[in-house]
C-alpha cells in the first residue's frame, strides 16, 4: 500500500539509466547487508532494505547487534506503515536492552494503538511523559493519547448512528481522498495506468499516484486527463468556479539527496490548472510554493476565494500543519497563515476539507483512536476540534474525506483492516450531524416550593479541563451548549436567599432526553438562617481558643462529619442548610486541640424560628489545658476510689469514677496514661507496696475492660513511698491527714 502518513513531504523517485544501475549493482557486491540495508533505507526503499536486514539478522550472534538490526526493520516497517510488523520488530529490539530513541519509542507506541494495544501504548505513552529528557512536542502527543486511550467510550458513543460501506470502484492498489466533482468521483489511486514513463515508486515498490475519475451511472473508472497526469505523483485535488478550475498536488523533479548523493529526493507543490476547449491545461504552479519545502492536499472555500492546504514550512507547531492563504484583487495568492494551535499540534494535521463554515481535516496529534484520526472544527466560531469517532475513525489511518451538500454523508479513506491495511475509499451515511451540538437543560427550582427560581446563576465544571462555563437562562431553563459526551461535570448553582449546591453529572448517561440533550433538574434550598455559633476558651484563664477542631456528627442523619474551627476569636459556626422551619436537630459536638484535653457534648433543637442559635448559655464550651505529669483525674473532677479492706476488687462506687477516666481517654485517644495506687504510712511497708499495686493493676484492668487499649493504661502500686505530708511511721497524724496519703493519681506520660 501506499504509506500515506510517511510520504506526504518527502517523495523519492526512480533514476533511469543503465550506466548508474551497473555501477551501483558492482558496489552492491562488496557491502555487507546491513550496510545494503542502510543505503536503501537512506534512498527510502524500506522494502529492499527490510530485505537486507533481515539477511544480516541472520548472521548476527550478540543481542545488542541482533537488537540494533531489529530496530532498524522495525523503522522501516514504521515508514511502510505497517503497524503489526513495527510492532512486532520494536518490542524484539527492546528485549535485547539496546537503547531506543525517544522518537522511536513514540512510533512504537503508536504502532500498538493502531493495532488496538492500548494498555501496552497508554504503559510507553506514560513513559514519555515522565522522561525529563524527552522533547516537549513528543510529551504533548503522548499526552494527548493518554488522554483519548483512557477515555477511548467518547469515541463509541454514536457508532450506531454512522452506516459505512467499501466504495464499489477500490482496485487491489492504494485509492484515497475522494472528491465529489459534478456528477463524478475524482480520487487519486496507485493502480496501473499507462503514462509516457512507466515505473514504480522506489519506498514501497507500487505505482506512481494519479487523478481518476469514476462514474456512478456507468461504473466507469478512467485516468481524469492525460494533461494533468504525468510520469510524477499528482493529487490530492479541489476544485471551484463551477469545476473549471482545480488545484491539485503535484511533486517537484529530483534533487540531490544530501545523505546518499542520490538525485532523489522531491518535494509536493500545489498547481493550478483550467478546463479550456474541452480539455485540462497542464497545470501552472501557486505563487507562493517554495521548492525546499512542501505543499499538499488542496481544499477551497466555496467561492473560490481562500486555499486550505498542509505544508512543512518552518513556524508551525509541529510536523505538518493546516494553513489557509486568500486570494488578491489581482487573483494572486497572498502570504500562507498558519491556523493556529486551536486545530495544529506537536503531531501531523493533514487532508483539510472545506464544507460550508466547517474545516476537516485528519491529525495524529488529537488524541484519537490510532493512527491518523478524522476531526472537524467550526471556523466561524471559537470552539474545540471534534474527533469524528467510530466507525468512520478507526485505530489505523482515518483522512481524506467528502461531502454531500447534506453534511452527513460522502467518501473517506482508510487503511482500516478491512481493508488488508492498504488504503480504501469508503462511503458513509449518518442520521446525525457528524459534529454534533450537545446540550444540557437544568431546571433550577425551590425544593419545598418547587417553584422555578429565574435568577440563579449556574456553573458548569468540566472535569477535564477545569474549565468553567456559565449557563444562559432561557424560558424557565438554564441551557449550555459548551458539553460534550461521555464527560464528568460539576454543576454549582447560587441564588440570592438560597444555599449554593454542587451536583456531579456525566453526559454518558444512557436516558438521553431528546438527541444529543440532557435534561437535569436542581432544587436549592432556601437560607433561613438556621444555625449555631458558639465561642471556645481556656477554664482557668477564661482566654478564648482559637484553632480548635470543632467535629460535627448529625445523630439524625448518616452524614459524613464536618468540620469546622475556631477562629482568632475563639468562635465557630455552623448553618443547618438542609432543614426546614420545625425541624429538630440533635449534633455531637466535640472539641479538639493540642495541648488540652477533649470533650464531647450534645445539642438538641427543634428549629421553631429563623436564627443562630449561641451555645454557649446552654452547654460548657471551656477545655482544660494539660500537660505531662499532670492528675488529669484532678481536671476530672474524679472522686477518691475506695477498696475493701485488705481487698483489690473494684466496688460499684469506684467503676463510676474509674469510668470518667475512661470517657476522658476515648475522647483523646493520643493520651497514655499512669494510674498509680499510694497508701499512708500504717502498716508494714511490703504490705502497703504490695497492696497498693494490686489495686493500681485491678484498675487499669478495669480501664481495659472498658474498651481502652492496654498499652494506654499502666497501673503502679506506690505504697507508702511518696507521701504527700509528713505522717510516716511512727508520726502521730489524724485520719484526716492519712486520708491525703490514701489516693489514686492518673498521670499523663504520653498525648
Amino acid at each position: 500500500m501506499i504509506p500515506i502518513k510517511k510520504i506526504i513531504f518527502t517523495c523519492v523517485c526512480i533514476t533511469f539509466g543503465s550506466h548508474l544501475l551497473w555501477s551501483q549493482s558492482i558496489a552492491d557486491l562488496v557491502m555487507s547487508p546491513e550496510s545494503k540495508g542502510d543505503k536503501y533505507f537512506n534512498q527510502f526503499a524500506y522494502k529492499k532494505a527490510i530485505t537486507s536486514y533481515e539477511e544480516s539478522l541472520r548472521s548476527q550472534k550478540s543481542d545488542s547487534m541482533r537488537g540494533i538490526i531489529s530496530l532498524k526493520i522495525a523503522q522501516s516497517y514504521n515508514q511502510l506503515n505497517q503497524p503489526e510488523q513495527a510492532s512486532k520488530w520494536y518490542a524484539q529490539a527492546k528485549e535485547t536492552q539496546v537503547s531506543v530513541a525517544a522518537e522511536s519509542l513514540l512510533n512504537y507506541a503508536q504502532s500498538l494503538a493502531a493495532t488496538g494495544k492500548y494498555a501496552q501504548a497508554s504503559h510507553i505513552f506514560k513513559e514519555l511523559t515522565e522522561d525529563e529528557g524527552v522533547s516537549a512536542s513528543i510529551k504533548a502527543i503522548s499526552s494527548e493519547q493518554i488522554n483519548a486511550i483512557e477515555e477511548q467510550n467518547r469515541f463509541f458513543i454514536n457508532a450506531g448512528r454512522v452506516v459505512i460501506d467499501k466504495a464499489a470502484f477500490n482496485s487491489k492498489y492504494s485509492d484515497f481522498a475522494p472528491l465529489l466533482y459534478d456528477s463524478l468521483i475524482l480520487f487519486v489511486s496507485a493502480r496501473e495506468h499507462k503514462t509516457f514513463i512507466s515505473g514504480l515508486f522506489n519506498w514501497d515498490e507500487s505505482n506512481y499516484l494519479d487523478i481518476f475519475s469514476y462514474n456512478p451511472q456507468n461504473g466507469e473508472v478512467k485516468n481524469f486527463s492525460k494533461n494533468l497526469n504525468t510520469s510524477l505523483h499528482e493529487g490530492p485535488l479541489t476544485s471551484y468556479n463551477n469545476n473549471k478550475d482545480i488545484i491539485f498536488t503535484r511533486n517537484t523533479e529530483a534533487r540531490v539527496n544530501e545523505n546518499t548523493g542520490d538525485n532523489s529526493i522531491t518535494k509536493l507543490q500545489l498547481y493550478h490548472a483550467a478546463y479550456e476547449d474541452g480539455k485540462w491545461s497542464k497545470g501552472e504552479p501557486l505563487n507562493f510554493n517554495d521548492p525546499n519545502f512542501s505543499f499538499a492536499h488542496p481544499s477551497i472555500s466555496s467561492d473560490g476565494n481562500t486555499l486550505y492546504f498542509a505544508s512543512d514550512i518552518p513556524g508551525g507547531m509541529g510536523g505538518a500543519d493546516l494553513y489557509k492563504v486568500q486570494k488578491d484583487g489581482d487573483g494572486q495568492w497572498g502570504k500562507p497563515i498558519n491556523l493556529g494551535a486551536a486545530v495544529n499540534t506537536a503531531g501531523d494535521e493533514f487532508f483539510p476539507t472545506i464544507h460550508g463554515e466547517r474545516l476537516y481535516f485528519a491529525s495524529n496529534g488529537h488524541g484519537g483512536l490510532g493512527g491518523l484520526d478524522l476531526f472537524g472544527y467550526d471556523l466561524s466560531k471559537e470552539g474545540k476540534v471534534v474527533n469524528l469517532g467510530s466507525p468512520i475513525n478507526s485505530s489505523l489511518d482515518d483522512f481524506g474525506i467528502t461531502f454531500y451538500e447534506d453534511g452527513r454523508s460522502g467518501y473517506f479513506s482508510s487503511n482500516r483492516e478491512e481493508s488488508a491495511f492498504k488504503d480504501e475509499i469508503y462511503q458513509f451515511k449518518s442520521d446525525m450531524d457528524l459534529m454534533p451540538e450537545y446540550q444540557l437543560i437544568l431546571l433550577v427550582s425551590d425544593k419545598l416550593s418547587q417553584e422555578i427560581i429565574k435568577e440563579a446563576k449556574v456553573y458548569l465544571l468540566s472535569s477535564q479541563n477545569d474549565t468553567i462555563t456559565q449557563l444562559d437562562y432561557e424560558n424557565g431553563q438554564y441551557v449550555s451548549t459548551q458539553i460534550e459526551p461521555n464527560t464528568n461535570y460539576k454543576i454549582i448553582t447560587t441564588s440570592k436567599e438560597y444555599f449554593s449546591a454542587e451536583n456531579d453529572f456525566t453526559s454518558l448517561e444512557t436516558a438521553v432526553d431528546a438527541p444529543n440533550t440532557w435534561k437535569k433538574s436542581l432544587s436549592l434550598v432556601k437560607d433561613y438562617d438556621f444555625g449555631m455559633t458558639a465561642f471556645v476558651f481556656e477554664n482557668n484563664s477564661q482566654k478564648k481558643l482559637d484553632s480548635v477542631q470543632v467535629k460535627l456528627i448529625n445523630n439524625l442523619g448518616d452524614e459524613v462529619p464536618f468540620k469546622v474551627y475556631t477562629d482568632e476569636n475563639g468562635r465557630f459556626s455552623y448553618t443547618f442548610s438542609e432543614n426546614k422551619l420545625n425541624d429538630r436537630v440533635s449534633y455531637q459536638i466535640k472539641l479538639e486541640k493540642k495541648g488540652f484535653l477533649s470533650k464531647s457534648m450534645t445539642y438538641n433543637k427543634k428549629l421553631d424560628k429563623p436564627g443562630i442559635n449561641s451555645l454557649n448559655a446552654m452547654l460548657d464550651f471551656g477545655l482544660n489545658k494539660i500537660e505531662l505529669g499532670e492528675d488529669i483525674g484532678k481536671l476530672l473532677g474524679v472522686e477518691p476510689i475506695y477498696f475493701d479492706l485488705g481487698k483489690a476488687i473494684i466496688r460499684k462506687d469506684a467503676a463510676k469514677e474509674l469510668d470518667k477516666i475512661v470517657a476522658a481517654m476515648k475522647e483523646n485517644p493520643a493520651m497514655v496514661i499512669e494510674l498509680g495506687s499510694h497508701t499512708d504510712a500504717r502498716g508494714g511497708d511490703a504490705f502497703n507496696l504490695q497492696l497498693s499495686d494490686k489495686r493500681a493493676k485491678a484498675s487499669a484492668a478495669y480501664i481495659v475492660s472498658k474498651g481502652i487499649e492496654e498499652r494506654r493504661i499502666i497501673g503502679k502500686g506506690y505504697g507508702e513511698t511518696q507521701l504527700m505530708n509528713e505522717c510516716e511511721d511512727g508520726v502521730n497524724c489524724s485520719e484526716e491527714a492519712h486520708q491525703l496519703n490514701r489516693r489514686t493519681e492518673f498521670k499523663i506520660i504520653s498525648l
